[in-house]
């Protein structure tokens, strides 16, 4: 969709080092090897990208696995356990700072914009 498309001319637009695959199926996403997966919902289809996070972690994917979109935007509350962290709102900026995280090894605490177990990090409204 148009989202995953800005996203990846975002964070291309500040580094060259990563690759950014969007990807709808699973087995094939799982074959690359991924650092991160992140994943987009709307209320509608939150169920199903629960059990899609179930899925990936029984298929033994064990590094990082974000969240975003209306649905958890709306309700960060509703975070399942197999997500590591949300993201909440206009998220480049904070999927950005994700993946630094996730490259140097750091905590996800402390990114604005996100719930990471359980506590929602400060929220800030682009300006216009």
């Amino acid at each position: 969709g148009y989202g995953f498309c800005y996203l990846k001319s975002y964070v291309e637009k500040y580094t060259s080092d990563w690759k950014i695959i969007i990807e709808r199926e699973p087995e094939k996403l799982l074959s690359y090897n991924p650092d991160v997966i992140g994943i987009s919902t709307v209320s509608e289809t939150y169920p199903f990208v629960k059990n899609l996070a179930r899925d990936l972690r029984g298929k033994g994917f064990k590094k990082t696995l974000v969240i975003g979109g209306s649905h958890i935007s709306g309700f960060p509350e509703s975070i399942s356990d197999d997500f590591d962290i949300g993201v909440l709102g206009d998220g480049e900026q904070a999927f950005l700072e994700i993946l630094k995280k996730v490259e140097n090894s750091e905590m996800l605490n402390g990114i604005k914009n996100t719930i990471f177990q359980g506590k929602i990090n400060e929220r800030e409204t682009p300006h216009s």
